[in-house]
């Protein structure tokens, strides 16, 4: 999201040859659509990783 308003901004006060129209932006969303599944998909498998190393609580023998 923040790439497509600096495109925005660059475009309006910048270089009107900054290309934002409705394919550029779709492509960019499908793009960081794509990057955010996939790092969550790592954040999970790390986080699966992690709490499975993890011990329980301590318990007593009495």
């Amino acid at each position: 999201m923040l790439w497509e308003l600096g495109e925005w901004v660059g475009h309006t006060y910048g270089d009107p040859e900054i290309h934002v129209g409705y394919d550029d932006t779709v492509g960019d969303l499908a793009a960081g659509l794509l990057g955010s599944l996939l790092a969550g998909a790592i954040a999970a498998c790390v986080a699966r990783g992690r709490s499975a190393r993890v011990p329980g609580p301590a318990r007593s023998a009495f």
